[in-house]
């Protein structure tokens, strides 16, 4: 768009709202003419002022405090319009409060979460006189689930979104917030959380400090025995099982597992009472099979022993304790899964370091954890079979 002159009628305006072109040009005329070029335009006898005009000539100039009382004198349709539209560039941290004020009014989370990223940036929270409450952060993040926006589309726009969610669940990490009301934050916002190095940290401490929660999850993503496996899931259903599904792939310790200045420890105590819970809810709702090789792939999360020994003594003396066949394999697995992508080198050379490995942890706990040397020996085994396939191919790409 272009407007040559600045006394004819500008019918632009009217449409809404201003391209980036009209709005930079807006902005440009404002700045050689100042308030006289304004009061000009506002002047003009054959321009209807409507609220969609009101709001384009606004969206054109430079944020502030003044624009923004002008934008109210001009009638609370244009104030609607303007605040529906505005970009809030540049620095915020005098005057944000009015600004997430107003777009909490008209409706604009996303735009809220980008400003509270922004204001609870590490590098500037100290020095501002004002800060957001805890409270007020996580009413705009409950806001933004639930607006007609849904996350997945607007984290494909860009990584920002993941960098900004990230941000401000750092800033509640230092606000002491509710750990019930984070967990639910952190399950409406698991699919951006994941992509960040934060993740979920209130999460998998539930699942891991409550039977029931980790059962509730095994009944959204399995099927129960005798349960028809064909049985048609709503979009929503699907959804909600894929994030139940993350969230136990997230957990990488223990229940009873703390953490403390001394090392790494695990509550005997804790444990057993949250696997037996756990296996006997899950025997009720026709889980126990799937259940048990779930446990399995959590214990297979956990730290070693002060002498060097895996797993430490408190899952050894569990599992010698239940002897569960499933649970066991269980293990296997998810200690299996956690190798992850590899780079290789030419023959099986990574696996058989790995089962060397395993066959020393095997002998250091045969003794006395009969059962868990086994889990160690089967490890073992399954990577010698992959290093002497390794070391085939290896022969095979020689002769080609």
């Amino acid at each position: 768009m272009k407007l040559h002159s600045t006394t004819s009628a500008p019918s632009e305006y009217a449409k809404n709202p201003l391209t980036k072109t009209a709005r930079a040009y807006v902005w440009s005329r404002y700045r050689k003419g100042g308030e006289k070029w304004l009061e000009g335009i506002l002047a003009i006898p054959a321009m209807t002022w409507t609220p969609e005009a009101y709001s384009n000539l606004a969206l054109g100039l430079l944020s502030s405090p003044e624009l923004w009382k002008r934008v109210e004198q001009w009638g609370e349709e244009a104030d609607k319009l303007y605040w529906k539209n505005v970009e809030i560039r540049g620095d915020v941290r005098k005057h944000w409060p009015k600004v997430l004020d107003k777009w909490k009014e008209v409706t604009r989370p996303w735009s809220s979460l980008e400003l509270l990223a922004r204001i609870v940036d590490e590098r500037h929270v100290d020095t501002m006189s004002k800060k957001p409450s805890a409270e007020q952060v996580m009413n705009i993040l409950d806001q933004a689930l639930g607006s007609d926006e849904s996350v997945e589309p607007l984290r494909q726009k860009g990584q920002m979104l993941s960098h900004y969610v990230e941000r401000i669940f750092l800033f509640l990490d230092t606000q002491h917030v509710d750990p019930e009301r984070m967990g639910r934050l952190e399950w409406g916002w698991l699919r951006v959380l994941e992509y960040t190095k934060r993740g979920a940290k209130v999460l998998p401490k539930q699942v891991t400090s409550s039977a029931k929660v980790f059962v509730e999850l095994l009944k959204v993503v399995f099927r129960a025995e005798g349960e028809p496996q064909n049985k048609t899931m709503s979009e929503d259903e699907r959804r909600i099982a894929k994030q139940a599904s993350r969230l136990l792939r997230d957990i990488h310790t223990v229940p009873g597992y703390v953490a403390s200045g001394a090392g790494e420890v695990v509550d005997s105590s804790a444990l057993r009472e949250w696997v037996i819970e756990a296996r006997n809810l899950a025997r009720d709702a026709g889980l126990l099979e799937v259940c048990d090789s779930q446990i399995g792939q959590i214990l297979a999360c956990a730290p070693s022993s002060l002498d060097g020994s895996w797993p430490c003594v408190e899952v050894r003396d569990l599992i010698e304790e239940i002897q569960i066949p499933g649970l066991e394999n269980g293990i296997q697995v998810g200690k299996y899964n956690q190798r992850g992508v590899i780079f290789r080198g030419r023959g099986g050379k990574q696996e058989w370091d790995l089962a060397k490995q395993y066959r020393e942890l095997a002998e250091k706990v045969r003794n006395r954890w009969p059962r868990t040397a086994g889990i160690l020996d089967a490890l073992a085994k399954g990577y010698e079979n992959e290093a002497r396939q390794w070391d085939q191919q290896a022969k095979w790409d020689e002769y080609e």
